[in-house]
């Protein structure tokens, strides 16, 4: 993971749009700001949501409330509960398999 951007990044995640998205059950909600080749993404996650697809992109996660399991390709999975923080890199296909609020 190579960051290439601006000093520094001021955001009002208030003026940042919301998207929904439907996962393989439940559903989230998010906002999303780049600079440069940074992506940082504010998620809101329903009770019981699980992703409908897998991830293979570098991940920096901190998790502001409830709790949530992170599952690997290869069967390991990770918890996560309020105040937590992960970074996966180079860590190839990732699910958020359920989130608890």
């Amino acid at each position: 993971m190579q960051i290439i951007s601006e000093p520094y990044s001021v955001i009002d995640w208030d003026n940042v749009p919301i998207e929904k998205h439907s996962g393989e059950t439940g559903f989230a909600w998010s906002r999303t700001f780049e600079t440069g080749n940074i992506k940082i993404v504010l998620v809101e996650y329903s009770p019981g949501f699980k992703v409908d697809h897998w991830c293979c992109r570098d991940h920096v996660m901190h998790l502001l409330d409830g709790e949530m399991n992170i599952e690997l390709k290869d069967g390991s999975v990770i918890r996560l509960i309020k105040g937590c923080h992960v970074v996966l890199v180079t860590v190839k296909q990732l699910l958020i398999s359920s989130l608890q609020v």
